[in-house]
């Protein structure tokens, strides 16, 4: 088995997982915002190359309506992130590369998308809630005092990466739920 032969399939999604790592450092408040102008970004990346004519433009028109729609969503922002990883799809099987002299860099690009947007989809948690879901400990401490441990109630709002840092009282069903002692 050749092991040069993954690197251009490995090395995508260790980019992906360092975008996640660098953007969860980002603090809280700029974190959505700043992930919403990546998509806006992103959704004008293939502009210059053309590759599908004149689909290139609603393709971008969606992506910013996804990337708008993202500054108060973290679902759209992931949905922005799989919205391209199937345009790089596209592009790559029609051969117009993202980067014109790297010719598999739309197939990189669509490997790399999903990892950012499953982080994404789980609410953008910073890297403390992140490194806490790896690394369990038996107590877990914010500002706002006991936190529960990774409850699952239904039609809870906080992400799974988030639900360790959950307070037990922000459980907003009326069904029996375990962090707040009640299930």
């Amino acid at each position: 088995m050749n092991l040069a032969g993954l690197l251009p399939y490995v090395m995508p999604i260790g980019i992906g997982l360092l975008v996640v790592l660098l953007l969860s450092l980002v603090p809280d408040p700029h974190r959505r915002p700043l992930n919403a102008l990546g998509i806006a970004g992103a959704g004008g990346v293939y502009f210059s190359g053309g590759g599908l004519g004149g689909w290139e433009l609603p393709f971008g028109a969606l992506m910013l309506y996804v990337a708008y729609r993202g500054l108060t969503s973290w679902t759209f922002i992931g949905i922005g992130w799989l919205l391209h990883t199937a345009w790089d799809v596209v592009h790559h099987l029609k051969g117009n590369p993202i980067l014109p002299f790297a010719h598999d860099s739309s197939l990189g690009c669509a490997i790399c998308d999903p990892v950012i947007a499953l982080w994404c989809l789980h609410g953008g948690p910073p890297l403390r809630a992140l490194v806490t879901n790896v690394v369990p400990r038996t107590k877990t401490k914010t500002l706002q005092g006991v936190l529960s441990y990774a409850h699952s109630c239904r039609g809870c709002r906080t992400s799974p990466l988030y639900r360790t840092w959950a307070v037990r009282t922000s459980c907003t069903t009326r069904a029996p739920c375990r962090a707040a002692g009640t299930g």
